[in-house]
């Protein structure tokens, strides 16, 4: 017989804990016995209180001993059970259930009435207080607190106070002492070992022993002007001018590095550090357009990455990633991934196929990747050789009138030597080959444009055959194939114009990705790069494919994420918040002046300069 046994723990939420048991045996005995099938912790229950077996198919249930059994509300000693009936033991309510499988019993059981107080109580009436006699705890803590405050607070205070400890050789001058300075004729204990406030961060353990570079005398807070006197290059988090909120004028640095904390650090990680202001941004900075966020995992706005709007004026724009089939990238590049990625396609002289890290190659530290260059990456596989009878003469990238420089001074030298072979039936000029380098395999327009009759002794044939030339590489085949290229001028003295290419090497201005630390997944597990057909596609993914394995910091079956592991506080590019006489920089290197002009939002900027306060109480 097989039998399952359910117990069922109820939490205080209501929430309910079942612990099942699958036991394998002729009879099933329940009882406080511990050689029991089903154990009963509970001093009101029989060693052996009952047994339930089958009968002919049926489920019975016997009483041991002289125990009674309530079966469905009534005593028995014996009684046949159906799925549905329920009987008691003691202060355990059992139910028989449907078992699952080949179960042939299947029981839910539970302890429903706990024991009374009643020992309790008594030890609880025979327990004598120390208030009840003459050992009052309240004399002990009042002369423990004395003695604690007189040796490790007013001694040290009136040590200090009095010049006691003002001596050359304990670290003193001019009055001012140090607190890490020994006791006279002490050998190891400092006044800092009851004063100090905790261990310093890795990044200020040299000042361990310079406690006044940071504190202007005890019991002195940090402002920022001894932040300052370092942390020169500090920037801001926003424009001090326009977001009055965002300056340490207002809250401190100490607000939100907070020292002496040893290997925790002085970074803070919480993310309430920056939801106590960006959860509702409309109370904090009515004017500042930024979207409300207080949790990666729940409550954070779709991605705005920054794009080019326009190739040739470098304009950007932001998106929302779900706006970006409408308006992609306008880098005026003409590419596909889809076609570089098909399978067929082969490294230089390798039998390896093309991948991404064929082309987005990281750089030192692997959190972002190399910007892609036509020096560096494409010249790999496209190689802007020009004529078959020149295989290692190359035009230049990215200059117009350098190639028609390079096509005329190429033919002329050849109407000098006089030695030169007409290709007729392939590919004249650059021979580019599709990426897998088959030497058969060409692109382009036909070949006989390049034609040109003539003895190539004349100078006239050299200047036909680099106008020809010109045409087939800037209009037929070769810069067409990536590039927009416009003609102007005449036939005879056409004018090319090819746009200039501008990528986008980091598309999130407004926070970090770090592609090192996702190594291990696929590159198409985010970015659809294998089904893009066109340059202008913006292949990021949108936040739902990020938190399929992050939410936020309290998450228990996610990567918890916070928001400084994506977003940095102080802005790379804005001023220093290191000023004049302590005050902020607007966007450039001169002080602040005295009477800034009008900001574009609401928040008016002080029109005197205002000293450095210290942080508030409160923090941020």
């Amino acid at each position: 017989m097989k039998a399952c046994v359910t117990t069922l723990n109820r939490r205080r939420s209501g929430s309910v804990a079942r612990t099942e048991q699958v036991i394998s045996t002729d009879v099933l005995r329940l009882g406080r016995a511990t050689d029991c099938e089903v154990f009963m912790d509970d001093m009101r229950v029989s060693l052996y209180a009952a047994r339930l077996h089958l009968n002919n198919g049926n489920i019975l249930i016997e009483a041991s001993g002289e125990s009674t059994i309530i079966v469905n509300g009534q005593p028995a000693r014996v009684a046949t059970m159906r799925i549905g009936d329920t009987f008691q033991i003691g202060p355990y309510d059992f139910e028989v259930v449907a078992g699952a499988g080949d179960v042939d019993i299947a029981i839910d059981m539970e302890h429903v009435r706990a024991m009374d107080n009643a020992l309790a109580d008594l030890k609880a009436r025979s327990r004598t207080r120390l208030g009840q006699t003459w050992l009052s705890r309240r004399l002990f803590a009042w002369a423990a607190f004395v003695t604690v405050f007189a040796a490790l607070f007013v001694a040290p205070l009136v040590m200090i106070s009095t010049g006691f400890m003002a001596s050359p050789e304990l670290g003193g001058a001019g009055g001012q002492v140090r607190p890490d300075a020994a006791l006279p004729g002490d050998q190891g204990f400092k006044l800092e070992t009851m004063w100090t406030s905790g261990e310093l961060s890795d990044a200020h353990k040299y000042l361990s022993d310079s406690c006044e570079s940071c504190h202007k005398g005890p019991f002195a807070g940090i402002d920022n002007e001894a932040c300052f006197s370092c942390h020169t290059d500090v920037e801001n988090h926003a424009d001090p001018l326009l977001f009055a909120s965002s300056s340490p004028l207002a809250r401190g640095c100490v607000s939100c590095h907070k020292e002496h904390h040893g290997a925790e650090g002085i970074t803070p990680q919480a993310q309430a550090l920056c939801t106590t202001c960006h959860a509702d941004m409309k109370a904090t900075e009515p004017a500042s357009g930024v979207f409300n966020v207080s949790d990666f995992g729940s409550h954070h706005p779709e991605f705005r990455p920054t794009v080019i709007a326009n190739g040739v004026t470098g304009t950007t724009m932001r998106l929302h990633v779900d706006e970006a089939g409408r308006m992609g990238e306008q880098s005026n590049l003409k590419f596909s991934h889809a076609m570089h990625l098909r399978g067929d396609m082969f490294m230089p002289g390798s039998s390896k196929t093309l991948e991404c890290a064929s082309c987005h190659m990281p750089e030192v530290g692997s959190q972002a990747h190399l910007p892609i260059r036509m020096e560096t990456v494409c010249s790999n596989c496209h190689k802007l050789n020009f004529d078959s009878n020149a295989p290692g003469r190359a035009l230049p990238h990215g200059d117009v009138e350098g190639v028609r420089t390079a096509l005329r001074e190429f033919y002329q030298s050849i109407a000098l030597e006089g030695s030169y072979k007409e290709q007729t039936a392939q590919y004249h000029g650059s021979r580019r080959r599709g990426i897998g380098g088959s030497s058969g395999s060409t692109t382009g327009a036909a070949t006989d444009s390049a034609q040109v009759s003539g003895s190539p002794t004349t100078l006239k044939w050299a200047k036909a055959k680099s106008k020809a030339m010109e045409r087939l590489v800037f209009g037929g085949a070769v810069c067409v194939t990536c590039h927009v290229v416009s003609e102007s001028g005449t036939p005879d003295n056409p004018e090319w114009n090819v746009l200039p290419v501008k990528l986008s090497n980091r598309f999130l201005l407004k926070g970090a990705f770090d592609h090192g630390l996702h190594k291990t997944m696929e590159c198409g597990s985010c970015h659809a790069a294998k089904t893009s057909q066109k340059a202008t596609d913006l292949l990021l993914p949108g936040i739902e494919t990020c938190r399929t394995c992050h939410a936020g910091e309290d998450s228990t079956d996610k990567v918890p994420s916070t928001c400084v592991d994506c977003h940095d506080y102080h802005v790379h590019g804005l001023s220093p918040m290191a000023g004049h006489n302590g005050m902020m920089q607007p966007f450039g290197t001169s002080p602040m002046p005295a009477t800034p002009a009008a900001p574009t939002a609401p928040v008016v900027a002080p029109t005197q300069p205002a000293p450095v306060q210290p942080a508030p109480a409160g923090g941020m």
